[in-house]
């Protein structure tokens, strides 16, 4: 249902949020292809993994007649980005940090019973879970070469309460001070909050 040739197209950040769109809408019509997208199947691991939260945070840190192309493979980076006139202009590596066997599980119960695991946590406290995958993602990306390259890491909080707000950007601020204290050899770095529609620079 998502092909190669879908994903690796030049796109500003509105034609990346209408082309996600509409990949949802079509793979939520077709129960089979919902549960291979759930489980992260094929270019789906992709697609949620990069060209999803590259939609969310795109247009946070770059002009909106900004260009971007997902490219597939191992080649060090997940998207080439490109002026209007099309000149390369950034390379944007993309990491996104999770529990994988919690992810599991909660896959197993969807396809099982249609609903996950029910997570509780203070007001704000969302993101905690996920930082320590977030710091050990970030130290082994400290240890590789984006120099030439825009490094994101995606904190994938559920959309929080309006009264969690500006507790869960005041973690998330106090948390950007933790991944300072490692050096990462990239042009910049940011921790990308899409529930939030942020992105704290590193």
């Amino acid at each position: 249902m998502i092909s190669a040739a879908e994903i690796e197209q030049r796109r500003t950040s509105d034609q990346l949020r209408a082309f996600v769109k509409e990949v949802r809408e079509r793979v939520e019509l077709d129960p089979e292809e919902l549960r291979r997208a759930q489980n992260g199947e094929g270019l789906y691991r992709v697609f949620v993994n990069e060209v999803w939260p590259l939609s969310q945070f795109a247009h946070l840190i770059y002009p909106p007649e900004t260009l971007f192309l997902p490219v597939l493979g191992n080649q060090g980076f997940d998207v080439d980005v490109f002026d209007k006139e099309g000149n390369p202009v950034d390379r944007i590596e993309i990491a996104k940090p999770h529990d994988g066997q919690l992810k599991a599980n909660d896959n197993r119960l969807l396809n099982e019973r249609g609903f996950g695991h029910i997570r509780v946590c203070d007001l704000g406290g969302q993101l905690d879970a996920l930082t320590p995958w977030i710091v050990d993602t970030a130290e082994k990306k400290s240890l590789k070469d984006y120099s030439d390259c825009t490094l994101v890491l995606v904190a994938a909080t559920d959309p929080p309460f309006d009264e969690e707000l500006p507790i869960l950007e005041q973690r998330c601020i106090e948390f950007v001070q933790t991944l300072r204290s490692m050096a990462y050899r990239a042009k910049r770095a940011f921790l990308a909050v899409p529930s939030l529609d942020k992105c704290f620079k590193i």
